[in-house]
């Protein structure tokens, strides 16, 4: 256990030390991150994209079926789990929980992000966090 967390935090503090050695600068302030450092020291796109691919997978996909392996392996000890129906009648009430949450959030994100796109076309937004934005209730379209 110790050798891990020595492993750990050897990781932590050189993906943070090449995190400030290659970060860049821009209009609004600083940006980088692990493609970007990927991409810079080692002089590979390519490979900057495919770690920020199999990243999105891993959170997309990854982390979710772990989590959900634990959900379900945790209901086992209990006398009414069965191993075919209980992780499927887990699977339709979280689904039945988090579709129309998902489904919310993405006409906000979608009708803030039209409202940002639409003021950069008209010249009269360039700082994203600006207050100028509106709240979706004030966008066209936005029910």
């Amino acid at each position: 256990m110790w050798v891990l967390a020595l492993l750990g935090g050897a990781t932590a503090f050189i993906e943070s030390t090449l995190a400030q050695l290659y970060k860049r600068r821009g209009p609004d302030g600083w940006y980088g991150g692990p493609a970007y450092y990927i991409e810079t020291a080692l002089q590979s796109r390519m490979l900057a994209v495919l770690f920020s691919v199999c990243l999105i997978l891993t959170y997309g996909f990854g982390f979710n079926m772990l989590a959900s392996y634990n959900l379900q392996s945790t209901f086992v000890s209990y006398g009414f789990y069965d191993p075919v129906w209980s992780p499927w009648c887990i699977g339709a009430v979280l689904a039945l929980v988090n579709i129309p949450a998902i489904v919310i959030l993405g006409r906000y994100a979608l009708a803030v992000l039209a409202n940002y796109e639409e003021k950069i076309r008209n010249g009269r937004e360039t700082d994203f966090h600006s207050k100028e934005i509106c709240l979706p209730h004030e966008v066209d379209g936005w029910k």
